[in-house]
């Protein structure tokens, strides 16, 4: 998902985990089929999030999904805030 941020710093490291992807708008296309896959099992909050940062890919947007995820994957209760993992400005 880095990689939709800051896509020639991470192109490589796409390639290298298989996936021929060239360009931005390629990566957008992956992102929103692993977004409709996602329907199948994840929730409401990760499938919405994961929407927001392919419309606009930034920092706050990434980590609130990875938010998500972290809910769906652990089931956690806890809450857990984008400052909590960086500070700001960082």
């Amino acid at each position: 998902m880095k990689a939709l941020i800051e896509f020639e710093k991470y192109q490589k490291m796409l390639i290298k985990h298989g996936y021929d992807i060239s360009n931005k708008e390629e990566l957008i296309d992956l992102l929103q089929d692993e977004q409709l896959s996602a329907v199948l099992y994840a929730s409401k909050g990760f499938i919405k999030s994961i929407g927001k940062f392919i419309v606009e890919p930034n920092k706050d947007n990434i980590i609130s999904a990875v938010i998500e995820m972290r809910k769906d994957l652990w089931r956690l209760k806890g809450k857990l805030e984008a400052n909590d993992i960086y500070e700001e400005g960082k």
